[in-house]
């Protein structure tokens, strides 16, 4: 019984998230040809990923999340420059231009992987989006240490 509530409960979830997906797609008047086709286009990179991870033999349960992840918050830049569109109809463009880098640069990753198949060697991927994130990661990690100084210095004023 309890396998029946669970599975139910899967499925209405399950449910709920496709049915907000399509409705945000809808609302922030994103052409659904972009999703479906940078859907598809993530698939075949996540799947040429596995091969490759499997390939080179490195752990499946590390590629999966992290693969997951970053697919995730790569498909939300498009909805972000979707959503300053729908209050500023300057940013009309960007919502375009992100579905096609994003494309190019999957594109880019699916052929990566494909040679680190054949050669059996990993090989850096290297593009705008890793860059941008690696200066953000930097950033964030500056301005916290400088947060956690900073606090660490009141600490010491408060302790005299």
């Amino acid at each position: 019984m309890s396998l029946d509530r669970d599975s139910n409960a899967f499925l209405i979830i399950g449910s709920c998230i496709v049915a907000w997906f399509y409705a945000s797609i809808n609302y922030l008047g994103i052409k659904d040809v972009q999703v479906y086709a940078l859907l598809f286009i993530f698939f075949v990179s996540m799947f040429a990923g596995f091969l490759k991870t499997l390939a080179l033999k490195e752990e499946v349960g590390a590629f999966v999340c992290s693969e997951l992840l970053s697919k995730t918050l790569m498909l939300s830049i498009p909805f972000v420059f979707a959503l300053e569109a729908k209050i500023l109809e300057a940013f009309k463009f960007f919502v375009d231009y992100s579905f096609a880098f994003l494309t190019l640069g999957e594109i880019l990753a699916i052929m990566i992987n494909i040679q680190s198949i054949k050669t059996r060697t990993p090989i850096k991927e290297l593009d705008i989006y890793n860059l941008a994130i690696k200066k953000v990661q930097g950033f964030v990690l500056r301005h916290f240490k400088f947060e956690s100084k900073h606090i660490e210095k009141e600490k010491e004023k408060e302790n005299e």
